[in-house]
């Protein structure tokens, strides 16, 4: 064979490689099979990032053509991206829109084209609605940006709140160790105090424990009576079981009762309380202790009796007048001086009525006759109560002002002042708490020692 038949064998073979390559290369880079083919359109977007030339257009997860090129716009903020579509037979809708998205988290971003609903048809060389960033992990990022941001400002503001001198929270942190603080001292202090009123508790604890045990005894055998006295009666026994059994004897006896019944009628509804509270005096460091025992005949009048236990009473002033002889001299000496009694006991006897929210009160306060307004609403009450109206040697009205918070239905804590008015001594801030029976706790109480059982019995 000739050489030149050689190098034009070699020649074609190179050709038809190099139109291989080239075809192949076409294929897989997904562009037009000829340069210049389909035509172009624009879009103004917010952002280009991630954006760059050959950027893959698709519509409806298929490539339909790429990104041509970038520029910023006339206004500076924006910038105008130009889309070669590859297919000149493709014809975008009127109200065609782009949208930049990312094919997974780390994935590529492309431009997704959502065509129109519109018969038009957007000529070569327009415009495109921009459409929004959907699943774009660059604005996601810039999102995070934002917030990172946000919250360094946060913790900024609250890194001053903590540190400056006059922070509200620095404030409130020495305050509360102030408080705690405080709380602790009072504790130690009053240690011995709080021990008494425990043991105290315990006492009347065991007190009424041991009553009910009795009362419970006495119960059994007056029931026990009863019923033997019930059964002679039922079987017309005696002059009762006679009369009893009687028709007309027990009309008569009907009779009289509803009269006796109609007479005694406001007592029908008679409620009682029985209760007790202790004081911690704040200037005396004292306890002062009260026994409450209230009845109620009806729901706004009230027979109230208290009785008091005072380690730190008001002092008595006495004057005493002393005539001394000297010689043929005689003279007078005047002297006041007060006496105090520890461990006074006192009584207080009271009428009340209530008014709406307020209960007037009235008689005989700690030994001392007085008045006293207290006003009630919801867990709240607030007492006023005024007595010992002696104003000789400079003295005032005995005044004392109260608040009461309850806890609980039975349960409730105190506080106020005592004797305000009195120049001649400081005036004694105290708190304290106390517990209250009404009837239905009382009985459950009784129950609870095994009385209610007997009763059934």
């Amino acid at each position: 064979m000739r050489h030149w038949q050689i190098e034009a064998k070699v020649g074609l073979f190179a050709a038809i490689i190099l139109i291989i390559v080239a075809f192949s290369t076409i294929r897989i880079s997904e562009g037009p099979l000829f340069f210049g083919g389909g035509y172009t359109v624009s879009v103004v977007v917010e952002s280009a990032l991630g954006i760059d030339n050959k950027t893959k257009v698709e519509i409806a997860g298929i490539r339909v053509g790429q990104i041509e090129g970038v520029r910023l716009a006339e206004d500076g903020r924006r910038a105008i991206v130009t889309i070669h579509i590859d297919r000149s037979d493709l014809r975008l809708p009127e109200g065609t829109k782009a949208v930049v998205r990312a094919k997974g988290f780390l994935g590529d971003t492309f431009v997704e084209l959502v065509p129109g609903d519109s018969a038009d048809h957007i000529a070569p060389g327009g415009t495109l609605a921009f459409g929004g960033v959907g699943g774009d992990v660059n604005m996601m990022i810039s999102r995070f940006n934002e917030i990172a941001d946000d919250m360094k400002v946060v913790s900024g503001v609250i890194r001053e709140m903590i540190e400056a001198e006059d922070a509200p929270i620095r404030s409130t942190v020495a305050n509360m160790e102030q408080f705690t603080k405080t709380m602790k001292d009072l504790v130690e202090r009053n240690e011995r105090n709080i021990n008494r009123i425990t043991e105290n508790f315990a006492v009347l604890s065991e007190q009424l424990r041991s009553t009910v045990a009795e009362a419970r005894r006495d119960a059994v055998e007056s029931f026990s009576n009863v019923a033997s006295i019930t059964r002679k009666i039922d079987e017309g026994e005696g002059t009762v079981g006679r009369l009893i059994n009687d028709e007309s004897t027990v009309n008569k006896v009907n009779d009289t009762l509803d009269s006796v019944n109609e007479a005694i009628g406001g007592f029908r509804t008679l409620e009682t309380e029985l209760g007790y509270h202790s004081e911690f005096l704040g200037s005396t460091k004292d306890f002062k202790h009260y026994i409450h025992f209230d009845l109620w005949p009806r729901p706004d009048q009230a027979f109230l009796f208290e009785f008091v236990e005072d380690r730190s009473p008001s002092a008595n002033r006495v004057t005493r007048t002393t005539t001394v002889t000297s010689g043929a001299a005689t003279s007078t000496v005047t002297a006041d001086t007060e006496t105090v009694e520890r461990n006074r006991f006192r009584v207080s006897a009271q009428l009340a009525k209530k008014l709406y929210d307020f209960t007037l009160r009235g008689g005989i306060i700690e030994s001392r006759g007085g008045v006293g307004l207290d006003y009630d609403k919801g867990p709240v009450r607030l007492s006023a109560s005024a007595f010992d109206f002696n104003t000789q040697q400079g003295n005032k009205p005995h005044l004392k002002l109260a608040g009461t918070v309850r806890v609980t239905p039975a349960i409730y804590l105190t506080g106020g002042a005592d004797d305000p008015l009195n120049p001649n001594q400081k005036t004694d801030w105290f708190v304290g708490a106390g517990l209250r029976l009404r009837d239905d706790d009382i009985k459950s109480l009784l129950s609870a020692g095994g009385l209610g059982a007997a009763l059934r019995r």
